[in-house]
């Protein structure tokens, strides 16, 4: 059960987003981006198993890397790899210096990851039995979570194809309510609809953007504001806007979750298991929403997860274990030619299923991540 190696693979899969002619307008998601950036960690054991994590990554992964290899790795070898809470508070206690957020929870978060995994085959079960031995697995809704286009006749185009595939709710990434409108009156009611607005707003401007979005019969809007942690202001906007509010995915540790949901500031709780702190914060967060649901709070479950690696897969089974009505975020790119896992939990019909397999279910293919290592 000791841990006695553990290796980060910083990993970018060659993608694109269906119109490379707005690569260089300056947004977020379509400037200079060609590849799909991802942090595996493989953790190793005296015995011989082997598990796999993910940290949310982005333009980030050469520094999360350097964290796991010069802040983390130290205390995790000789580590007995089935004390899984222990290493994760350990390695909160010992790195809090530089801050219990941002990249060095999504180190800690790759690792807890890995060391579920191996927790899970070493009982020899799938980790959403390990998680809730009453589970079981059965299909997921997932959203098709598209990239910021910032033009109308693009977001139509690719949510149409989305929707030709059987997905019946997209999620934007759009802050121009036009563009929101144009999809709305493109598709009607048919399906559901979102946007992450990624925290391009200020109060003034959510509020009249919420104004103008009430024909639009959102599901939600999500990060409207930024920061992202003004959970006061969120709070105002989840009260009086008229649209739901989703935030999470840039909340760390459960702490933070709990002063969200003290202040009323969502209706939808998105923690992002690569940022979160793992799978045991993941888990904690879980819990919360539990008690203030009990306490008469509106509040739902909905899981950050636009990834391709272990943490979509550790989604999945999170879900499964924990929340199975939750839906599934699946980022939807034009073009991945290469997969971790052969496309096979790629979602069919607007659906997935989790791996009966144990574990997390499969091993990502060395020999993709060898081809793609940055």
């Amino acid at each position: 059960m000791i841990i006695t190696n553990v290796e980060c693979f910083h990993i970018g899969l060659p993608m694109t987003l269906g119109n490379e002619s707005h690569s260089q307008q300056a947004d977020w998601a379509v400037k200079n981006i060609a590849t799909l950036n991802h942090l595996l960690v493989k953790v190793t054991t005296e015995n011989g198993l082997i598990g796999w994590g993910e940290a949310f990554a982005f333009k980030g992964g050469e520094a999360i890397a350097a964290i796991v290899d010069k802040l983390l790795k130290p205390s995790l070898i000789g580590a007995d790899s089935s004390k899984i809470c222990d290493i994760n508070l350990r390695l909160q206690h010992e790195n809090h210096l530089w801050g219990r957020y941002g990249m060095t929870m999504f180190a800690i978060s790759a690792v807890d990851i890995a060391l579920w995994d191996i927790a899970a085959k070493r009982a020899e079960q799938p980790l959403y039995k390990l998680l809730n031995p009453q589970a079981k697995a059965q299909n997921i809704t997932c959203y098709a979570s598209l990239p910021r286009y910032a033009d109308a006749d693009m977001a139509i185009k690719i949510s149409n194809q989305a929707i030709a595939e059987g997905y019946k709710v997209i999620k934007l990434h759009e802050a121009d309510v036009d563009v929101i409108l144009a999809v709305r009156e493109a598709f009607g009611d048919d399906i559901g609809l979102m946007t992450d607005v990624n925290c391009s707003w200020n109060h003034q401007q959510a509020m009249d953007a919420a104004q103008r979005l009430q024909s639009a019969n959102l599901i939600q809007i999500e990060e409207p504001i930024f920061p992202p942690e003004d959970f006061k202001t969120l709070s105002q906007l989840n009260q009086h806007c008229g649209i739901p509010i989703a935030s999470g995915e840039c909340a760390c540790t459960a702490v933070e979750f709990e002063q969200m949901l003290n202040s009323q500031a969502v209706t939808f709780v998105q923690p992002s298991v690569a940022k979160v702190g793992g799978i045991t914060e993941f888990i904690k967060v879980h819990q919360l929403i539990k008690q203030f649901q009990a306490r008469g709070d509106k509040l739902h479950l909905m899981p950050h997860s636009p990834y391709m690696g272990p943490a979509y897969l550790a989604s999945m089974h999170l879900i499964t274990a924990l929340q199975p009505e939750s839906m599934l975020e699946r980022l939807y790119l034009q073009e991945i030619p290469k997969d971790f896992y052969s496309g096979q939990f790629k979602p069919k019909g607007g659906e997935t299923i989790v791996s009966k397999n144990i574990g997390l279910g499969d091993e990502p293919k060395m020999s993709i991540i060898e081809e793609h290592l940055l």
